[in-house]
């Protein structure tokens, strides 16, 4: 029976595949051709079979049985050879090939018997096709039959279900050439499908009915958000505006929008449980439905078929779901394959096994980019629409993984590579993707929306929906009143704390019901921030008391412990610490299975809920913390255990290992070979506590710029500082306006006792906060990057313009200097050296002086940032000063009052000095100065830079006046702000007194109370000497006050009284 069949398929195959019989007769097989020939002819279809009922009936459904044809047995028998077995939802059954199918339904078309037979079945098939319990099978067939009955089709109208019946039924009647079709073709009917496919999942996270024809948007169960939604809408301005106000804040940013070029994108960000997901899928639901005319795309990262590592395969999805909306558009599809094919060849080149000829194939990437811009503002134009909307749901997904989010950012940056201001991309995760826009910020204009718990109000309604939809008139409307109180407890206005307290009630008994509904009142009113979790709570008293088989019970609760559950895993490892046989424990799995609340079932195991687990995962602790441990310990074991043995299993037993006691986390994390552990900690990084150490170690691995203050300040000491050392090091850069309380917090953590050597980051930050005293008493630490060298020629710079050489970090600094490779500084570290070169010799000072000359300001740098070191380089350069000169005219663009660039200080020098030709501002009001956007302030602007340009014209020219006018701009410098207002600022705010009487001696009307902004204040006025003296007053500790007289010094010297050390023999 088996040679017999195998026989049949040999046959078939002969019979349908060309390319195979040409190949053989290349081969020169003619013997076996006409063989084989023979063979073919002995089971072709006789005319017989094909004008038979047997074979008509066959042919009226899309599969069949042997028992479903009412036929003689030779028939039958006739019929297999023309068929194939299929497994249809786990049973074989028999399909007919299409060809012989075409040729039954053209004969019975011809012999005028077809439209007889589909009659016989037209009742039952409109019951089945409107049938609400659907058997796929006879659905299939059912579809098969109407499609030949030719009658008209709205493909609007049907379900997911339907319209995969209704393609596979189209796709069998392919080769049936000669019917008349009404019907839509094959290509129009997957397209719906996939359109469908891409809104389903939105429609049933709503709760939305199945769309009607014509009726584009339906009541759906989403209740809330109002102003939420009305800022998404306003972001796309598509859909209408649901009030006045509305409208006119449309109009204003549609008006703004015209004469913008930059895209737009809006960040969605919300924690675990806030229903992020679902107001995106509202959201882009309403667009789809609402606008097919708007071209529209929606990437859920959480999709396996999602690889957002390769840029192309992005942008092939995106074409594939635009072209959903507009079927006609013209070369959408031969796009999409050459974009595949390009991946393809891609990949190969780098397995190093592309042709030759492909290479010659190969396009830029910008290409594609340009091609699929140009063809989109095409569809734009014709459908007279404003806006392309891309969502990027769940992105951070893609933030755990470098490769993914490096390949997003690389889409996006094409995308508006060139100016796209129609483009309009909405972006939800769990917290910002600032690296979405970073570096092109210019071509993005970006808006945040942060989710919070919803009102009382929206929390009632949202119940009340969801309560009528699960027990439709068993839901008693005073239920939402009494669940939701007026209490400020935010968890127990969480969607997803709602959703769960819903459920519970509704697989509840009726007759315990009401009681539930008064314990889940109480239990949200009483649910402070220090007491157990709402959510943990609810699922607790759910399993422990609403899971009406004991067995599943005890399986869940503590056998969710694991992430991932198998049914080996139930009966071979957890059974005993749950209280159940191995047997039990298997028939506990089967049961567990079907509360799809609390698992889902993926690849034979259940995976518990992640965003349950969440929540629940520190309850289990609370309610057992040695059961909890054992339990990770028996997991651990377990894929320990597993052979063979691979980098997941291994990762896999140490991720349950952290989850019993994360003390080791940093080793494990530093030990993890190809990062496979972190990428695991990262996925299920919500299982762990939020201080915890799992926790803050991947928060610092992961940055890529600083924490934030709140996330930083939570970090272990140690931690503090790794983050410092990588993606955290600008905060050691010396440009702070502002007391940064990270710097503050690293500062204080510092030992600054004898037996403690110091590292150069902890150097830099003890100079950064103006704890210089405790530096001069210690040994120099040379820097290991650039922030650490400009951090110590800052300090240099002044502290050699007392000259007290006799100090350890001077002598150290001096030694460091004589040997350094000055070629290899930015000016930013060359100018603060001007001073300390001069002090130790006249040959260095040339060579610091020189490699200045030849050195230009980074274009990015800012006036602020470079301000305080221009005006020292002015002071004490030589040959740099031509230099110098030109970045105080770049000054002239700077939109910003006078007073911003000049101190008044500095403009009296200029205006008293002879040698500089002051006296073209003696006719400036004082009053005046510093005004903004007036034509006063343009002239004074046009007036001091004159001067100075003239003054680096004279200097230069070496006449009589070079002289004069280098000591006029010497003290013109000097009197500005030197930049100590920072250290100084830093070091009066780690005092432990309160300095009560100094804040409010120093307090100005308008001034901020942050003491950099203060100490910057009495710089600019000549005064910072004169506040630190101030501060000694009131200050007690001595160290303290050590570093206070030091910079009281150094600020007096500076200010007055420095220019008199270096007169021209010092300094040429």
């Amino acid at each position: 029976m088996k040679s017999e069949h195998a026989r049949q398929l040999v046959l078939e195959r002969l019979r349908s595949d060309g390319t195979l019989r040409q190949h053989l007769e290349r081969l020169g097989s003619t013997e076996l051709l006409e063989a084989l020939a023979v063979q073919l002819q002995a089971v072709a279809p006789g005319p017989g079979l094909i004008s038979s009922d047997a074979a008509l009936q066959a042919a009226l459904c899309l599969t069949f049985s042997r028992d479903d044809i009412d036929a003689p047995t030779e028939q039958i028998e006739a019929l297999l050879v023309q068929s194939r077995v299929q497994d249809a939802n786990g049973l074989s059954r028999l399909k007919l090939d299409d060809g012989f199918r075409a040729e039954v339904l053209d004969n019975a078309q011809r012999r005028g018997v077809l439209q007889a037979a589909l009659q016989l079945t037209h009742d039952k098939d409109r019951t089945q096709l409107a049938a609400k319990a659907l058997d796929t099978l006879q659905l299939e067939s059912a579809w098969l039959r109407q499609l030949l009955r030719n009658e008209p089709l709205d493909l609007d109208r049907y379900a997911p279900v339907q319209l995969q019946a209704i393609c596979r039924a189209r796709l069998a009647l392919c080769e049936c050439q000669h019917l008349r079709w009404q019907q839509p073709g094959l290509v129009k009917i997957q397209r719906q499908l996939q359109w469908l496919e891409l809104i389903e999942p939105l429609r049933l996270m709503i709760g939305a009915p199945q769309r009607s024809p014509r009726i584009s948007l339906q009541r759906d169960r989403f209740a809330g958000r109002v102003k939420e939604l009305r800022q998404l809408r306003s972001f796309v301005d598509e859909l209408a505006s649901e009030s006045t106000g509305e409208l006119i804040s449309r109009t204003f940013s549609k008006v703004q929008r015209h004469f913008s070029d930059r895209a737009r994108l809006l960040m969605v960000s919300a924690q675990g449980g806030l229903g992020k997901s679902t107001l995106i899928s509202k959201f882009a639901y309403d667009h789809a439905v609402s606008s097919r005319k708007m071209p529209f795309a929606y990437l859920d990262f959480d999709s396996a078929m999602l690889q957002p590592r390769v840029p192309l395969l992005l942008l092939a999805e995106v074409a594939r779901q635009v072209a959903l909306f507009y079927p006609d558009a013209f070369g959408i599809d031969e796009f999409i394959d050459n974009l595949r094919e390009e991946v393809l060849l891609k990949s190969r080149e780098a397995a190093a096994a592309e042709p030759e000829s492909s290479k010659n194939r190969r396009r830029p990437k910008e290409d594609y980019f340009y091609w699929f811009r140009g063809w989109l503002e095409q569809i734009l134009t014709i459908n007279a629409a404003q806006t392309f909307l891309l969502v990027l749901d769940t992105v951070e997904l893609v933030q755990s993984d470098p490769l993914a989010i490096e390949g997003l950012q690389q889409f996006l940056r094409e995308l508006v590579h060139l100016d796209f201001p129609k483009l309009a991309v909405v972006v939800s995760g769990r917290a910002e993707v600032p690296e979405l826009w970073e570096g092109i910020e210019h071509k993005w204009r970006v808006s945040k929306l942060q989710l919070e718990p919803l009102s009382v109000d929206d929390a009632r309604r949202m119940v009340q929906l969801l309560g009528e939809s699960l027990l439709e008139a068993q839901w008693q409307p005073q239920w939402s009143r009494k669940m939701i109180s007026q209490s400020r407890n935010d968890a127990s206005r969480e969607p997803l704390s709602l959703r769960i307290a819903v459920e519970t009630i509704c697989q509840t008994d009726a007759a315990l019901r009401e009681q539930l509904v008064a314990d889940i009142g109480r239990m949200g009113e009483d649910c402070g921030a220090s007491q157990v979790d709402f959510v943990g709570r609810l699922y607790q008293k759910r399993i422990l008391e609403h899971i009406d088989d004991p067995f599943a019970r005890r399986l869940a609760w503590p056998g969710l412990v694991a992430c991932r559950l198998s049914k080996a895993l139930a009966r071979d490892v957890l059974a005993g610490e749950c209280g159940l046989t191995s047997e039990q424990a298997q028939n506990a799995y089967e049961r567990l299975k079907r509360h799809v609340w609390i698992v889902t079932e993926e690849g034979g195991e259940l995976r518990h809920r992640a965003d349950l687990r969440a929540r629940t995962l520190p309850l289990m602790r609370r309610h057992d913390e040695v059961l909890f441990k054992r339990i990770c310990g028996l997991l651990n074991a377990y894929y320990l255990g597993k052979r063979p043995s691979t980098l997941q299993s291994q990762a896999e037993a140490t991720y349950y290992q952290l989850l019993g006691d994360d003390r080791e986390a940093t080793q494990l994390l530093d030990h993890d070979e190809g990062g496979v552990l972190q990428q695991l900690l990262l996925q299920r990084q919500d299982d762990f506590a939020e201080q915890s150490l799992v926790t803050l170690e991947l928060r610092v691995r992961q940055a890529i710029t600083p924490l934030q203050d709140v996330e930083f300040l939570a970090l272990p000491v140690a931690l503090a500082w790794r983050h410092l050392d990588g993606a955290g090091q600008a905060l050691k850069a010396m440009v702070d306006r502002r007391i940064d309380p990270r710097v503050l917090h690293l500062s204080r953590s510092i030992d600054v006792s004898p037996r403690r050597r110091l590292s150069a980051a902890q150097q830099t930050i003890l100079i950064k906060t103006g704890r210089w005293k405790e530096l001069l008493r210690r040994d120099f630490v040379e820097p290991v990057d650039t922030l650490d060298l400009h951090a110590a020629a800052f300090m240099a710079n002044f502290l050699f313009a007392v000259s007290w050489m006799e100090e350890p970090w001077l002598h150290g600094f001096s030694r460091f200097l004589k040997s350094a490779e000055i070629a290899d500084m930015a000016w930013t570290e060359l100018v603060y050296l001007l001073l300390p070169a001069a002090s130790i010799s006249r040959e260095l000072y040339h060579r610091v002086d020189a490699q200045l000359a030849k050195t230009d300001l980074r274009k990015r740098a800012t006036v602020t940032t470079w301000l305080p070191m221009l005006r020292v380089g002015l002071a004490f350069g030589t040959q740099s000063l031509e230099m110098l000169f030109r970045a105080l005219h770049r000054l002239r663009d700077v939109a910003k009052p006078i007073n911003a660039v000049v101190s008044r200080a500095e403009f009296e020098i200029l205006r008293s000095s002879r040698s500089l030709g002051g006296h073209r501002l003696e006719s400036v009001d004082l009053p005046h100065f510093g005004m903004t956007n007036t034509s006063v302030n343009q002239d004074i602007y046009k007036a001091v830079f004159d001067i100075l340009e003239e003054a680096g014209l004279r200097i230069a020219s070496g006449g009589d006046w070079a002289v004069a006018a280098r000591q006029d701009i010497r003290r013109f410098a000097l009197a500005g702000e030197a930049g100590l207002s920072s250290p100084a600022g830093y070091l009066l705010a780690q005092s432990n007194g309160t300095l009560r009487g100094l804040r409010k001696r120093w307090n100005s009307s308008g001034r901020s109370n942050d003491l950099v902004q203060k100490c910057r204040f009495a710089e600019e006025q000549q005064q910072l000497a004169l506040l630190l003296e101030d501060a000694q007053r009131e200050a007690k500790e001595e160290v303290f006050l050590d570093n206070l007289e030091l910079l009281e010094i150094l600020c007096a010297n500076w200010s007055a009284g420095l220019n008199e050390h270096f007169m021209d023999e010092r300094i040429p």
